[in-house]
């Protein structure tokens, strides 16, 4: 039998937490995607996780980002501040995956390439 890594077993178990308890996050969260509190509760969510970013705390921005994920997951700039802040925090893996999720809804602005 294979160990998991410890990472692995502490995401998988907030990922089982937040199926009983409910999702961590920061802002109310609203059925109505046109709601304007909801919507102001997720700009004021992004500035802030920017702001950590900026400030240089980038793990705090990188799960503020994923709470941010959890609700709106094809915002690009949630996506793109996540990549950011992962990459900032050493999380390579979550910024791979960030990338790549651009980058599919995204495939004709790949980086040009010089033979």
């Amino acid at each position: 039998m294979t160990r998991q890594p410890a990472c692995t077993t502490i995401l998988l178990g907030i990922f089982f937490l937040s199926l009983i308890t409910g999702p961590f996050f920061p802002f109310p969260a609203f059925a109505d995607e046109t709601d304007p509190a909801r919507r102001t509760a997720l700009e004021s969510a992004k500035t802030e996780a920017a702001a950590l970013l900026k400030r240089g705390r980038a793990s705090d921005a990188c799960e503020l980002y994923l709470r941010l994920l959890r609700e709106v997951p094809e915002d690009d700039a949630v996506n793109l501040g996540l990549a950011r802040a992962a990459l900032q925090a050493g999380r390579w893996n979550q910024a791979v995956m960030a990338y790549e999720r651009l980058l599919e809804k995204y495939p004709h602005k790949r980086p040009c390439t010089r033979n």
